[in-house]
C-alpha cells in the first residue's frame, strides 16, 4: 500500500496527538474504549477551535494504530465511538421581525 507524503503526515500528527494524551508509560492492554472517549474529550478541551468534523478526523487517524494492537492481540476489541456532529442552532424568527 503507498500513501502520500500528506497521508503519512496526517497519520504521523493523530500518533503524535495521542500520545501527547497518553500515559507514554500505559500498557497497550490498558487501552480501551474509556480511553478513546477520554481522548476524544481531549481533543476537544485542548483544541475548543476544532469543528466536531476535525475531531472525528482525529479519531480515523488513530484508529489504525489502535486496530493493529488489537489485531496484534496487545488490548481486547472494542467499539470505536464517533463524533456526532452538531448542527448549530439557527435562529428563529418572529412575526415582529419579518414584518
Amino acid at each position: 500500500m503507498k500513501l502520500s507524503e500528506r497521508s503519512i503526515g496526517f497519520y504521523e500528527d493523530c500518533f503524535r496527538y495521542f500520545t501527547d494524551f497518553c500515559d507514554p508509560n500505559i500498557p497497550a492492554e490498558e487501552i480501551t474504549q474509556d480511553t478513546i472517549i477520554e481522548y476524544l474529550v481531549y481533543i476537544g478541551e485542548t483544541k475548543p477551535h476544532l469543528s466536531d468534523q476535525t475531531i472525528d478526523s482525529y479519531m480515523r487517524g488513530t484508529k489504525p494504530f489502535i486496530k493493529f494492537l488489537i489485531d496484534s492481540g496487545h488490548t481486547k476489541d472494542f467499539k470505536f465511538p464517533t463524533v456526532k456532529k452538531t448542527e448549530p442552532l439557527k435562529e428563529t424568527y418572529t412575526v415582529c421581525l419579518l414584518n
